[in-house]
């Protein structure tokens, strides 16, 4: 079982093509995420009515809930987002790509928040309507004490470096830098791969972020 958490604004297409891209199943379900005060709206009445209509020819039994987040009540809107997500059943796939401005940064903050206990974060593109899956990064990460003066050395050094440099370049023994880089890959906030015999060290994302934020 799926579930889906969708942005939704006026465009039908975003959840519709994404959905069945990415695959839909009867016992899956489709959380589109909304203005609570939209209702009124013919635009997204009908926008709803288009992706009911077309859900209803290819996966009859999946069920659709429109929520309303509060447009004007960021807080709210941000908690609100983060117990939808804690919520969901099954896989839980989280579509960031339509839906009102006011909303849609609520939603992508707890999409941040939740990322480890989702299965994708999917992007519908506004210029080339193409699906692009994300790979979040860890704003949350946390880096162990005994290794932050390694992540910063990485970063010293410019990516991507090696375990030699960072050897050379460090009072640290090899082995206490080689469990450094055990730990922090572990947190997301270095990548390593081998090339010949040296091990290959670089930040990601996560670790440009977490050293932005020292």
């Amino acid at each position: 079982m799926r579930t889906y958490v969708c942005t939704f604004g006026y465009d039908s297409q975003r959840v519709t093509q994404t959905v069945v891209s990415n695959g839909l199943d009867d016992e899956d379900r489709i959380v589109l995420l909304r203005p609570a005060d939209g209702d009124g709206n013919q635009r997204a009445a009908d926008a709803l009515k288009e992706v009911e209509q077309f859900l209803d020819e290819v996966a009859p039994h999946a069920a659709i809930e429109p929520v309303g987040l509060p447009p004007a009540d960021f807080t709210t809107a941000v908690r609100e987002s983060v117990a939808i997500l804690d919520a969901a059943a099954g896989e839980t796939i989280a579509v960031l790509g339509g839906g009102a401005r006011e909303i849609f940064l609520p939603v992508s903050i707890a999409t941040l928040v939740c990322r480890d206990d989702l299965a994708e974060v999917i992007q519908f593109g506004d210029t080339d309507r193409d699906l692009r899956r994300l790979s979040l990064p860890n704003l949350g990460a946390d880096v162990p004490e005994r290794a932050q003066s390694t992540l910063s050395l990485v970063a010293e050094l410019g990516d991507p470096t090696t375990l030699p440099a960072l050897t050379a370049a460090s009072d640290n023994s090899k082995s206490t830098l080689a469990r450094h880089l055990d730990e922090l890959e572990r947190v997301d906030v270095v990548a390593t791969s081998t090339d010949g015999q040296a091990r290959v060290v670089e930040l990601t994302l996560s670790g440009e972020l977490w050293l932005h934020g020292r």
